[in-house]
């Protein structure tokens, strides 16, 4: 009856050290390794509810992935995602996304760059592999919300051909889209005279050449959409008129003038 018990004993430590080295290797593998996930550009919105009652940091740790709400990045805006870690006992580290496109990734640090797309659902999947030859992989939420679209046009509808030093105005035609509304709006008029913020600026250049007109609009979740025009401007020469010397009151006479800048005729003058 002793040697039976004892056998038994002996054949519980057996299966006991089984399960430890079967299962402690997946079981304790992401609990002590120090892996945390970060990334560069999230958005905060002022007047979108979350689920969690506090904004998101950009940071994560390997275990608590997948636990919180999805992280919100602005559509087709640039993330860089970065897994660090306090051990030397990652191979290799495979990173897949969904609703994006993977521009590149690097080894030292494992990091990826991603461009997201439009609105909607994403994911950034992430595989360690280990140098025991175990592997885990995690798969963090996206949520890609809606942008502004910036643009706008010539006063009018006029030509992007101006005179130096003659006033351009422009007509401000951005809208919020299904996004939150527009806060900001930044014009750079690309001559190097200091932005504005003004709904619909106007501007003159004291120079001829060609300029990138740009205005960068941001809505309440602190996402940016821009719009860029070529405007072209020529020098303003000296108007010449050609008429004859003496006329005769009422009679009819044809005048002509270097009229590159768009200046109107006023008959209004009397000498």
């Amino acid at each position: 009856m002793k040697n039976t018990v004892n056998q038994l004993k002996q054949l519980r430590r057996k299966w006991l050290l089984v399960w430890l080295l079967l299962i402690l290797p997946f079981w304790g593998f992401s609990q002590n390794t120090g892996i945390t996930v970060t990334w560069d550009f999230q958005v905060g919105c002022t007047n979108v509810e979350s689920s969690d009652p506090k904004e998101r940091d950009n940071i994560e740790t390997w275990e608590t992935i997948g636990m919180g709400s999805c992280i919100r990045v602005c559509e087709n805006s640039m993330v860089n995602y970065t897994l660090n870690s306090t051990a030397n006992n990652i191979s290799s580290v495979t990173w897949n996304v969904a609703g994006g496109t993977i521009n590149s990734t690097s080894n030292n640090p494992y990091s990826a760059n991603v461009s997201w797309g439009q609105a909607g659902s994403g994911s950034v999947i992430i595989t360690i592999l280990y140098t025991n030859n175990t592997q885990e992989t995690k798969t963090i939420c996206i949520e890609k919300i809606d942008g502004p679209r910036a643009d706008f046009k010539i006063a009018g509808g006029g030509d992007p051909r101006v005179c130096q030093n003659t006033p351009v105005y422009f007509d401000n035609l951005s809208n919020a889209g299904n996004g939150t509304g527009i806060i900001n709006y930044e014009w750079d008029f690309g001559d190097g005279s200091p932005t504005t913020s003004i709904f619909e600026p106007s501007h003159a250049y004291s120079a001829p050449g060609s300029y990138e007109v740009k205005l960068k609009v941001t809505n309440q979740c602190n996402c940016t959409n821009e719009y860029t025009m070529i405007v072209e401007v020529m020098q303003a020469v000296p108007v010449e008129i050609s008429c004859v010397g003496v006329v005769c009151e009422n009679t009819e006479h044809t005048y002509t003038a270097n009229n590159s800048c768009k200046g109107e005729w006023d008959s209004s003058y009397s000498i």
